[in-house]
């Protein structure tokens, strides 16, 4: 766990070790792309909060969807609907961040639905301790048949959201479950908005160079959907490695430094993932088989992405 005295407040300090009131007001930021009836599911559960609701607001940022979500968020209460053009998750909660009022912003995602208590744990988190500059909560899965979940869906679950991994290894939380202050992002600047994935890997490196630690709350969950479609998976990961793609780019066209790097790193990913695979509890042979040729296509995929970002190429969204 990251030394949570590392930035101790003095008398000017970034922000109070306590907030103002017992309960103090959250704005909770969602960013949305084309997925309505998730939002839907998400907004429910953000409904059912044991937080008192007047302490609460929602901001609902469409970034630039088919179809309007008017009628998705009229249905819920205190819930504000913004839209953002510019394509990206990151540049939709930079929108939301600027019209929210409250002394504490949550981010989750879409197509993510939260424990009851979950702003409560994430909450009590942030003001456990003095230099705190985030948490980052626990994300669970579900299956569509949890009893046989497919290949597809065991990948996607061991390689998403790996909150713990994530926030003791690499210092960043991911923002489908992350607690910070108005005060942090004054200190350390918004989510880099060009970004289409890594951008809170990015922030949370700002966050904790800054000084600040980011610690994990394992008590406040939310639930997330394991991708059961493979496409959607190579998608994911092509994203992923555009975003890295983009972070190493700079004066040069290509900076073969940091592509040598971006690719050592890939590789062993890939053998710790292959590991983790071969020597999984509890699934089947023929299962591990299938996990493993994901990892292959995943794997070439992402470094297929970062070395055409790297030579000028757009990244996909």
């Amino acid at each position: 766990m990251n030394d949570v005295n590392k930035h101790m407040p003095d008398e000017k300090s970034d922000f109070e070790s306590m907030p103002d009131s017992e309960n103090p007001f959250v704005s909770v930021i969602i960013p949305v792309f084309n997925d309505a009836e998730n939002l839907r599911k998400c907004l429910y559960s953000l409904q059912q909060q044991t937080y008192p609701a007047d302490r609460v607001e929602i901001i609902v940022v469409d970034n630039g969807s088919d179809r309007k979500l008017n009628d998705v968020t009229a249905g819920f209460e205190r819930t504000i609907l913004l839209e953002e053009s510019m394509p990206g998750s990151y540049a939709a909660r930079n929108k939301g961040i600027s019209k929210a009022t409250g002394e504490v912003w949550a981010f989750i995602d879409s197509d993510i639905v939260a424990e009851q208590d979950w702003l409560q744990k994430g909450i009590d988190m942030l003001y456990s301790q003095p230099g705190i500059g985030a948490v980052g909560g626990k994300v669970d899965f579900s299956f569509q048949n949890a009893q046989n979940p497919t290949p597809v869906e065991l990948f996607d679950s061991l390689t998403s959201f790996r909150q713990k991994d994530y926030i003791e290894k690499t210092n960043f939380s991911g923002t489908g479950n992350l607690f910070s202050l108005p005060a942090i992002f004054e200190k350390v600047g918004l989510f880099n908005k060009d970004l289409k994935s890594g951008g809170d890997r990015e922030w949370g490196n700002r966050v904790h160079n800054a000084g600040y630690s980011i610690v994990y709350a394992q008590e406040a969950v939310v639930y997330h959907p394991a991708r059961n479609n493979l496409k959607e998976v190579l998608k994911k990961h092509r994203r992923v490695g555009g975003g890295i793609g983009q972070q190493l780019r700079g004066p040069q066209r290509v900076q073969w430094k940091k592509l040598f790097k971006a690719q050592v790193v890939e590789v062993l990913i890939f053998l710790r993932l292959s590991w983790e695979i071969f020597f999984g509890r509890g699934i089947p042979l023929l299962k591990k088989m299938q996990m493993l040729l994901i990892n292959i296509a995943v794997s070439s995929l992402r470094i297929y992405e970062v070395h055409k970002v790297l030579m000028g190429g757009s990244p996909i969204r």
